[in-house]
C-alpha cells in the first residue's frame, strides 16, 4: 500500500506478510571453541516495512526501504554437554535496508 506525491514522481509505501527463514543457533562453552549443543528449525513470522521510490525519468528510479522481521523464539539446550548445564533462549528478529536502482522496460 502506498502514497504517490512529488508530482506522480515519488511513492511511499508500507509493507506486510509472511516470511520464512532456516535458523541455526549453535551454543559454545566459555572458551567459545567447542560446540555444546546446536538446534535448527524452519520458522515462520511476520514481517513489516516501509520505504521510498522516487522516478527519475520514465525508465529509471531508485528506492530504499527498511523491513522488520520477527520469527518468535529458538531454544538451545546443551544436552550434549557433561558439566553444568547450559540454556539459551533466543528471540529471532532481523532488521534489514535494501537500497536498489531500477530499470524500467
Amino acid at each position: 500500500m502506498g502514497y504517490v506525491f512529488n508530482q506522480d514522481a515519488t511513492l511511499a509505501f508500507v509493507t506486510a506478510g509472511i516470511a520464512m527463514s532456516h535458523i541455526k543457533s549453535e551454543l559454545y562453552d566459555a572458551t567459545g571453541t567447542t560446540v555444546l549443543d546446536q538446534q535448527s528449525d524452519d520458522k515462520t513470522g511476520l514481517t513489516l516495512g516501509l520505504g521510498l521510490e522516487h522516478y527519475f525519468s520514465k525508465n529509471i528510479s531508485a528506492k530504499a526501504d527498511y523491513r522488520h522481521t520477527d520469527y518468535g523464539t529458538l531454544d538451545v539446550a546443551a544436552t550434549n554437554y557433561t558439566g553444568a548445564g547450559a540454556y539459551e533462549h533466543q528471540n529471532v528478529k532481523e532488521d534489514v535496508v535494501r537500497f536498489g536502482l531500477n530499470y524500467h522496460f
